[in-house]
């Protein structure tokens, strides 16, 4: 095991099994094998929600010990879908005749399974860790494969602008960004003059007019986006705009770029605007790196976009909400749902200057009931759509059919809770700009 390796994580379900942890632990650490549980290794001033994960994705092989308990607990559920992501190498010991949830089967179709059924703690710890002595000395386990939903990209999936849903969200979401950004778009626009507004990943044009429309330092909007038919009811909207269709990822679109400079007459881009399209990349630093280069003097990059390890729930005691933010980060639609703090590091690594965070976090204080109504469909509804559209997709995918069923049968109460005066919800979105 490497050095940064956590060796085996132990996943089980503390009160039922905490005695054979601790007699496996012994053999372990005879074994001179590094291992973690939690009893041991977290301690009392610690946020284990925050910890445990990344502890997972440290480790190279994840012990679940199976019992009644365990087979439905939460917390472990949450353990294995970690392990899944990661693709985690997992070993399931059995320990009694339940029957296994659907997330466990699912995983179990992938993983080494040990069948410990009657065996008393000492010889079940003894068997295990010549298990896990014979794996750590070369024996190879069963790999799962990988959950296409989690790591598939987004653009192979939806169709933005042509899901109704979407745009229906979209629609709400240009409301509450509006509220967020609009002071600071208008510093960013004033100085400007006979000015030239980039808008990468445009979609309908929408987002970006409600900033740029009417000013008269802007004198030439140019939009791009992957979607033609986004693009047509764009073209539709605001005639006076400069739409091409373009994948800000493809091999070309520096080339792409390089037209509509010559097209437009002139050298660079003063403003690029790019509003939640850096969660959906798999490399955003390549697309940065090309629009420095297309950067007009003095020019200026505004990023939008989400983190939500920003995003906070109070009061939440049955953990709904917050179960819910790890759905999305779940889903192959929702993008990085870690994005947004990457952005000062991506901007800075092509020698951006001048790196400003200007806003973090939209929250429900302060208003209506009907805003938060609006808020809470901007946010939620589309995870469970987006669910849907998994299911749809993979029937056989036993974790989506647990999350999605979740999902259903809470998302009401959740929506209720959300339009109280007194419940609070803070969104990560975060803006930022830098300059050439």
């Amino acid at each position: 095991m490497n050095e940064q390796s956590t060796g085996v994580f132990i996943s089980h379900h503390s009160n039922s099994t905490i005695n054979l942890v601790l007699e496996l632990s012994g053999v372990l650490q005879a074994l001179d094998i590094r291992h973690w549980y939690a009893e041991r290794d977290i301690q009392p001033m610690d946020n284990y929600t925050e910890i445990i994960p990344l502890v997972i994705e440290k480790c190279e092989l994840m012990l679940l010990l199976l019992n009644k308990e365990s087979n439905v607990s939460r917390q472990v559920l949450r353990e294995v879908q970690c392990a899944l992501r990661w693709r985690i190498p997992v070993m399931i010991a059995r320990l009694d005749d339940c029957e296994e949830s659907q997330a466990i089967a699912y995983i179990g179709s992938t993983a080494q399974h040990v069948d410990l059924r009657g065996l008393n703690k000492v010889v079940a710890a003894q068997r295990l860790g010549e298990i896990i002595a014979a794996w750590k000395n070369g024996h190879t386990l069963h790999q799962p494969e990988k959950n296409v939903f989690q790591l598939e990209r987004a653009e192979n999936l939806l169709n933005f602008y042509g899901d109704e849903g979407e745009r229906h969200r979209l629609a709400t979401q240009r409301s509450f960004v509006y509220d967020f950004a609009a002071e600071s778009y208008d510093g960013f626009i004033s100085p400007l003059r006979d000015a030239t507004f980039l808008d990468v990943g445009c979609s309908t044009g929408e987002q970006a007019m409600m900033f740029v429309k009417g000013r008269t330092e802007i004198a030439r909007y140019v939009g791009i986006d992957r979607e033609s038919e986004a693009l047509e009811r764009a073209r539709e909207l605001y005639p006076e705009g400069h739409f091409y269709q373009g994948n800000c990822e493809a091999d070309d679109f520096d080339a792409l770029l390089s037209q509509i400079e010559e097209e437009l007459d002139i050298d660079g881009f003063d403003l690029i605007n790019l509003s939640m399209v850096l969660l959906h990349m798999k490399e955003p630093q390549i697309l940065l790196d090309v629009l420095a280069e297309h950067l007009a003097e003095d020019g200026r990059i505004v990023i939008l976009d989400i983190d939500d390890g920003l995003s906070i729930a109070y009061p939440d005691p049955e953990e709904c909400f917050r179960k819910a933010v790890e759905i999305c980060a779940e889903t192959g639609y929702s993008g990085y749902r870690k994005s947004g703090r990457q952005i000062c590091q991506l901007l800075s690594d092509v020698d951006m200057s001048n790196v400003q965070l200007h806003r973090q976090g939209l929250s429900t204080v302060g208003m209506s009931r009907e805003q938060r109504s609006d808020f809470y469909e901007l946010y939620f509804w589309f995870i469970l759509d987006d669910l849907r559209k998994m299911h749809e997709a993979a029937p056989e995918d036993k974790i989506v059919q647990a999350e999605l069923a979740w999902f259903e049968e809470h998302y009401k109460e959740m929506k209720s809770k959300f339009k109280k005066k007194g419940f609070y919800f803070n969104l990560g979105f975060m803006l930022f700009s830098a300059t050439r």
